[in-house]
């Protein structure tokens, strides 16, 4: 099976859609793209009319970015909720900050002692400036993911499997960003169990003591 690279990102990206040829189907193409601009504009502008109780306070959020790609979503999404859950495990086990069952965990929420575990879309995550300045963890090839397209030649590699898997992160965490991509769904999943065996507790070490200060 081929492998995702880093230099071949931005061609797997491009060969997962159809070559449209037919002038209509541009134009259909065009309009498609002009409307979800249009729907992302008036969505962010109702959210910034939310009640500010029911609002996401992202200067204390980690976030877990999955692809908008259907295939992203169908096999990818699992593999974030699946970290999320682990991410939101650790801040309950390390009391980072308030982190036992009691008044540090917002269970409705998903909130544990004021930091938040999020997960949202490559195409939310990419148009929100608030949202890319906080620890960020990609998952999905850069085939069906566009942060995973981003960050294939910006970080360095942390573990690879030759033609299997990839685990992209600054171990120096100057930015507190990492990537879990693989040839296939499956091997992205892999991607994200060495990830939370080797590197999860470093991470979210880094990533919660910034999202508590809110910096």
């Amino acid at each position: 099976m081929e492998s995702y690279s880093a230099k071949s990102g931005e061609a797997d990206a491009a060969q997962a859609h159809t070559p449209i040829t037919d002038k209509k189907a541009k134009i259909r193409g065009a309009l498609r793209i002009v409307a979800t601009v249009y729907a992302l504009g008036r969505y962010t502008r109702a959210m910034s009319q939310t009640p500010i109780e029911e609002q996401i306070d992202t200067e204390q959020c980690i976030v877990v970015v999955c692809g908008a790609h259907l295939l992203a979503e169908r096999f990818d999404r699992p593999h974030a909720d699946r970290l999320r859950e682990r991410m939101e495990r650790w801040l309950i086990d390390n009391d980072e900050p308030g982190g036992d069952s009691g008044d540090g965990v917002d269970q409705e929420g998903g909130c544990v002692g004021g930091v938040e575990v999020v997960i949202c879309t490559d195409l939310w995550y990419l148009n929100n400036t608030e949202l890319r300045a906080r620890p960020t963890l990609s998952v999905g090839a850069p085939g069906v993911s566009a942060l995973g397209a981003y960050l294939a030649d910006k970080l360095p590699t942390a573990l690879a499997v030759d033609g299997v898997l990839s685990v992209q992160m600054d171990m120096d965490f100057v930015d507190i960003v990492a990537s879990c991509w693989g040839s296939s769904h499956a091997a992205t999943g892999r991607a994200v169990d060495e990830f939370i065996d080797r590197y999860l507790d470093e991470f979210m070490k880094r990533a919660s003591a910034r999202s508590a200060a809110g910096a």
